[in-house]
């Protein structure tokens, strides 16, 4: 049985698209003004994706807002770095904005066929925004369309409590002390689920709850971590890495991973249909997915329960529970806390050991298998 997951540069820049809709806030590099497009973004090495982003406001209703109108479109085009110390203190008694419109061009690889992708997002309302804390915080709906290689369309996100200055200051927008203490970031996040049609595949996605989240600054900036990711990029095929990027790489993860803490977090499943390498129609479905609380050197244990995949024709699998138990990293990231500035081949084989995270195991209940054998 094999299946065939989508790989073509139009799902990319749909999945792009949708996840662009979430982090908005988060992405203030990426944008420019309303109208303007954003320069040409050329990769390192033989990649090369140019994107042009223009974003369209029509209305922003204000309340009590200490920023102007001005600031504030500027703001919610992208442009969050230019005015980050304004937004970590922003106070309003509500900011309401019915649309935004966001159209993102991106070269697809063939000349004269860049992939043009729109998104649409409803309904953003801010509330009770206290130097830069929104009591509450709501997008109502989210549509994606990138044309002829597909569409999404994503249900209300909300927040309550959300420290947009704790945002700022753990991407490094703005000053903050990495060595501070975790502080919640937001509270009851809530994804009412939504759906992705691709001409491969079509899913159905349900709804994500997650009670809290905490985080500290992290001790790279976004910047410092984009260079990162470019210099590693940048590394021929079969060249190895120098030990000045292993190194930083790994103390950037080991940052990472123990810069934040989360409540469980509640999936409501998912289902897609589509097709296989030999074009014959298949499902797969996961009923529903737990994550437990996520702490400092601690991923997480992960349920899933009722995954099932069926191809017509070729059988079916299904699993009735499965559970991948949490891993310990404490030790892992002590060892690279403790390693070398620059990390070489002989420094990862005389602690290899260490490296591996100690794991608790995995079960899985209630396994079916149902595939010719020919």
């Amino acid at each position: 049985m094999s299946l065939r997951i989508p790989t073509n540069r139009g799902i990319a820049a749909l999945a792009a698209a949708a996840m662009l809709t979430v982090t908005l806030p988060a992405g203030s590099a990426l944008a420019q003004k309303i109208k303007n497009p954003a320069p040409e973004v050329v990769e390192p090495a033989t990649k090369q994706v140019a994107t042009a982003h223009r974003v369209e406001i029509d209305t922003i209703t204000a309340v009590d807002a200490n920023l102007d109108e001005a600031t504030l479109r500027d703001i919610f085009s992208g442009n969050i770095e230019g005015n980050a110390q304004a937004l970590a203190t922003l106070s309003a008694t509500s900011i309401t904005i019915p649309r935004i419109d966001i159209a993102v061009e991106a070269d697809s690889g063939e000349e004269g066929k860049p992939i043009q992708t729109t998104i649409v997002l409803s309904d953003l309302v801010l509330t009770d925004v206290v130097d830069g804390v929104a009591a509450t915080v709501s997008l109502s709906s989210t549509a994606v369309s990138s044309g002829d290689n597909g569409s999404a369309e994503i249900g209300t996100i909300a927040a309550k409590t959300l420290d947009i200055g704790g945002i700022l200051g753990l991407y490094g927008l703005i000053e903050a002390d990495p060595s501070q203490a975790l502080a919640t970031i937001y509270t009851d996040f809530s994804f009412d689920g939504g759906s992705i049609e691709t001409p491969e595949v079509s899913c159905t996605l349900g709804s994500i709850t997650v009670a809290e989240l905490k985080a500290r600054p992290l001790q790279h900036t976004m910047g410092e971590m984009m260079a990162l990711s470019e210099a590693m990029d940048a590394q021929e095929e079969d060249e190895q890495p120098s030990p000045e990027i292993v190194g930083a790489a790994l103390r950037m993860y080991a940052d990472i991973l123990t810069a934040f803490e989360t409540s469980p977090v509640e999936f409501g499943g998912f289902e897609c249909d589509g097709v296989d390498e030999e074009d014959r129609p298949l499902a797969v479905a996961v009923e529903g997915m737990s994550m437990g609380g996520m702490r400092p050197g601690i991923y997480p244990q992960i349920t899933l329960d009722g995954m099932s995949i069926a191809v017509e024709g070729d059988g079916s699998i299904g699993v009735g529970r499965a559970v991948l138990k949490q891993f310990d990293l404490s030790g892992s990231i002590a060892a690279i806390q403790n390693a070398p500035e620059t990390i070489d081949q002989a420094w990862l084989d005389a602690n290899a050991r260490a490296l591996v995270p100690a794991f608790s195991g995995f079960s899985f209940d209630q396994v079916s298998v149902d595939v010719p054998d020919p």
